[in-house]
């Protein structure tokens, strides 16, 4: 027999199965399983006994009574039943707004269940911020797309090209300017070390 803690989990777990076994929910391994365990376990065999019991008599038992109950009817349950029942109908009935106009909007305990359910009322909450950070976004970028600029002459598109080329022109000049000043300083440094050796 197992002892401690896996052994109080071993037993909870045949005691699930014995209680499957019952209704034959159990598969092939999980019966010879709970098989071998009853063999040389006498408390899961009075469990497995108490559960036979409960399956073959306690339920049908249990089942004859209540409908015997129900064929006798008292007037009592009957009306309860009928106020139940035009209670579920009206609450599941749409409720029209003011204008008669058909939308459903929710009917006042939905509304008042909402007020009072902090939890509710934070996602009401999220929703809302949601919403309305989702419009100002399709706002801003409906914005930028009209924001787009004036649209430009070919002629100063053309002038404009001419003198960053110009531009590009004088630039490129400095740096070969630069470069060959570069060179010459590098080649007479070179002939210096070259005398000095």
């Amino acid at each position: 027999m197992l002892d401690g803690q896996k052994g109080r989990e071993y037993h909870e777990k045949l005691r699930e199965l014995n209680a499957l076994a019952s209704s034959s929910a159990l598969t092939p391994l999980e019966w010879s399983e709970l098989n071998s365990h009853l063999d040389h376990c006498e408390e899961c065999r009075e469990v497995a006994l108490q559960y036979h019991i409960l399956a073959t008599q306690g339920i049908p038992t249990i089942a004859d009574a209540y409908t015997d109950r129900l064929a006798q009817g008292s007037s009592d349950e009957e009306a309860t039943l009928k106020k139940l029942l035009a209670r579920v109908r009206t609450d599941q009935r749409p409720v029209l707004d003011r204008n008669g106009s058909g939308r459903i909007a929710a009917p006042p305990s939905v509304l008042r269940r909402v007020i009072a359910n902090s939890s509710a009322q934070a996602a009401l909450a999220a929703c809302l911020l949601l919403t309305v950070g989702f419009q100002a976004y399709r706002l801003w970028i409906r914005a930028q797309g009209t924001a787009s600029p004036a649209p430009v002459s070919p002629d100063d598109r053309l002038q404009k090209l001419v003198t960053e080329k110009m531009s590009a022109d004088k630039l490129l000049a400095a740096q070969a300017a630069r470069l060959a000043q570069l060179q010459e300083q590098s080649s007479r440094e070179e002939r210096e070390l070259a005398k000095l050796r």
